[in-house]
């Protein structure tokens, strides 16, 4: 679960927010009901492996879980970022009904830069073992990864 309480630690980066903006992006009611956690949100705790950070969600106590409490993944967001040869992913963590985490990391063997400034983001699909950019989101992936909430 997300942890509650109100020791906001650190704001998102500006890729983060942006990232996170287009992974809660969409009219469906799960997606909707993270929105609005996220507008609520702080974060936590954030840890940089050298490849990548994770990013730790606080959340107020009155916050409400998504409905049957599930736990699931998005991933299909992913940036180019001036400096580095291959790119970054971002994966968004529902832990029990709550944002839980948000990871972003590196595709290749770059090492996590200490400052990010020029970036483009874009979605991703999964094309059997291959991940590929595309112009628009992959709407069934989206409903497969939320299981069963969004239809």
């Amino acid at each position: 679960m997300g942890l509650r309480g109100d020791r906001v630690v650190q704001e998102l980066s500006t890729l983060e927010r942006a990232a996170m903006d287009m992974l809660l992006a969409g009219d469906r009611p799960v997606l909707q009901l993270l929105r609005h956690q996220y507008a609520r949100c702080g974060v936590a705790r954030r840890e940089e492996t050298g490849v990548g950070v994770f990013v730790r969600f606080l959340l107020p106590g009155d916050i409400q879980p998504l409905p049957g409490n599930p736990s699931f993944v998005i991933d299909d967001v992913s940036a180019d970022v001036d400096g580095l040869q291959f790119g970054v992913g971002f994966v968004l963590f529902v832990r029990d009904g709550f944002l839980n985490c948000l990871e972003a990391y590196l595709w290749g063997d770059d090492r996590w830069p200490d400052r990010i400034e020029c970036y483009s983001l874009y979605y991703t699909k999964r094309m059997g073992a291959s991940v590929v950019r595309t112009i628009e989101r992959d709407w069934e992936a989206v409903a497969k990864a939320i299981e069963g909430i969004a239809h």
